[in-house]
């Protein structure tokens, strides 16, 4: 066997090793997952429209389902509705973990312009030269007269030479 048959046959061997890993069911579920995660970051879908899809994808797979088993010889359609099921539920995983999409993030209050924050430090990051680093939740954002109770992690930071700037972990402030 020549240098160049032996490099083809590698090279083919190579190819095949790689058909046989993405014929695996397992690993196509999980990239259309991950594609539909991208595309609920990429693409701002209401949550509204992600959720009626849901129950209408999974009742036309039911449908699907049962079509399949009845007729002779199987065609595309129940894989088409399996992998638009796969990605709604990517595109709904990631739309309904981004913060604004959660009615208690904080982030939704900062409009109203707010008057105080209750905040509690979680951690302690290491110190620049100039700053003193933490991780803090926010408990409490007080808007007017109103106390509205909300979720949300924040880093901040104080001046090194601040009398204030050294907080301990598990304080309210």
């Amino acid at each position: 066997m020549t240098s160049r048959q032996a490099s083809e046959y590698l090279n083919l061997d190579y190819r095949a090793k790689a058909m046989k890993f993405l014929n695996f069911t397992f690993i196509k579920i999980s990239l259309l997952f991950l594609i539909g995660i991208l595309m609920g970051f990429y693409f701002e879908i209401p949550p509204k429209i992600l959720l009626v899809t849901a129950p209408t994808l999974l009742v036309l797979l039911l449908f699907a389902w049962f079509r399949e088993q009845k007729i002779l010889f199987s065609d595309v359609f129940f894989g088409i509705v399996f992998l638009l099921n796969i990605l709604n539920l990517g595109m709904l995983t990631a739309t309904l973990h981004q913060p604004k999409n959660l009615a208690s993030h904080y982030t939704n209050f900062l409009a109203k312009k707010p008057e105080y924050l209750e905040i509690k430090v979680t951690e302690k990051l290491r110190p620049t030269s100039f700053s003193q680093r933490y991780i803090a939740e926010i408990q409490k954002i007080k808007i007017d007269t109103r106390n509205i109770l909300t979720k949300g992690k924040i880093l901040f930071s104080t001046p090194k030479g601040n009398i204030q700037s050294n907080y301990k972990v598990g304080e309210i402030h």
